[in-house]
């Protein structure tokens, strides 16, 4: 039987903003996309872990981009803030779960400065239990991370629904023996948990 409903937030709750900051940085500084993403990505995956702080990741991303770092975080900021929207539909089955019941958990790989933002904004407020990626320091698909959770929330992997929008982290869940679903949109979702609740 189903206890737990846990979420991530980027690409499912709120809509996925680093699409378009990789996007406008491409276009700001003039540097081919993928590039782009190869030599971000290392450095994303050490900063969502805490592994290096903040500063520490600019300096380093706009060094091998060979951009001004300051000019850098202000872009990635400030494109993050306008494309990080609520997806009010999610929203409401998420607190529709919780009224029926459910545990609702937000778990999600993020940065701190996306933190302070999202907290701020109150887009966790929702969530009775937020796993964050920065304060765990680990990772998904880390399978330590899915365990972590489970753990916390007193459940067991057969009584979890997760949903995320990477392939890879659904897939890592579904190893453990977790409801696992891969996000595509709001009438997709609504379905696949009718099978699973």
């Amino acid at each position: 039987m189903v206890k737990a409903v846990i979420f991530d937030l980027g690409g499912v709750v709120l809509k996925n903003a680093m699409a378009a900051v990789y996007k406008k940085t491409s276009e700001t500084f003039n540097i081919d996309l993928e590039i782009l993403k190869n030599q971000a990505r290392p450095l994303t995956r050490e900063w969502q872990i805490n592994k290096i702080p903040s500063e520490e990741f600019w300096k380093r991303l706009a060094a091998t981009l060979k951009v001004d770092a300051k000019s850098l975080k202000d872009i990635w900021d400030k494109t993050f803030a306008e494309n990080s929207l609520p997806n009010e539909e999610v929203m409401g089955i998420a607190k529709e779960l919780k009224e029926r019941g459910y545990k609702v958990a937000l778990l999600s790989n993020t940065v701190e400065p996306h933190e302070n933002y999202n907290k701020k904004r109150g887009d966790f407020d929702l969530f009775p239990q937020v796993f964050l990626s920065n304060e765990i320091g680990m990772r998904k698909p880390d399978k330590n991370i899915y365990e972590y959770v489970a753990k916390a929330m007193g459940v067991k992997f057969e009584e979890c629904v997760f949903i995320d929008d990477e392939e890879v982290n659904v897939e890592a869940a579904r190893k453990l023996g977790i409801h696992a679903i891969l996000f595509k949109n709001v009438t997709q979702l609504k379905e696949e948990l009718e099978k699973v609740l």
